[in-house]
């Protein structure tokens, strides 16, 4: 069965997490931790898989997935394996891991996936991409108790318009490829909601 990646993407704290896990309940998906490490490895290319599995191990990013890899799982990896598909291979290890061998979907949830629809689309032509919206002012309210992030309503503001300006070009330019969703629809639609992004999506609601 193909492998279709859905990317949710947006800026931080839009809900991309709370999406991934409510998504990652339909019959065949399988929703990863973020993949942080993905686009250096996409961008780098994969010269070999092997070598490139090797450094991964080592990433703290890549071991948020808590998917350890043996020695002969690596071994036996044909080192001409392309990025995307060993990208695909670490999917089908962790959805193994998640008892969930039969996955056709793969959702991932980095925010910044919205930033890098051409690059994922170059390696991966059927994937798709949700884009997540939230009201600003409520983005610059769900910093105010972290360490990290904007703590002044201007630069809450530029935060905001700076991480929304490459998703809405994303929309432009791949109409049939990227949906935007509002957050606020989710939460007070959340079943119309939900079933449009699953009929964009081809996922079973």
């Amino acid at each position: 069965m193909p492998k279709q990646p859905l990317f949710i993407g947006g800026a931080g704290r839009s809900g991309t997490t709370m999406l991934g896990a409510l998504l990652g309940g339909a019959q065949g998906a399988v929703t990863t931790p973020e993949s942080l490490f993905k686009n250096r490895l996409l961008t780098s290319g994969c010269p070999d898989a092997q070598a490139a599995l090797k450094r991964l191990e080592k990433s703290w990013r890549f071991r948020l997935w808590k998917t350890p890899l043996n020695t002969d799982e690596i071994n036996g990896l044909d080192p001409r394996t392309t990025a995307a598909d060993l990208l695909l291979w670490l999917v089908d290890r962790y959805a193994t891991k998640e008892n969930k061998p039969e996955w056709s979907c793969w959702i991932d949830h980095s925010p910044c996936n919205i930033r890098q629809v051409p690059t994922l689309l170059t390696h991966f032509p059927d994937a798709k991409f949700i884009h997540i919206v939230r009201d600003g002012r409520a983005i610059m309210a769900s910093f105010f108790n972290l360490t990290w992030g904007p703590a002044h309503p201007k630069s809450a503001a530029e935060f905001w318009l700076r991480k929304l300006t490459p998703g809405l070009a994303a929309e432009c330019a791949y109409p049939d490829r990227v949906l935007r969703v509002r957050y606020e629809d989710l939460i007070e639609e959340p079943k119309k909601t939900l079933q449009s992004i699953c009929a964009f999506a081809n996922l079973p609601y």
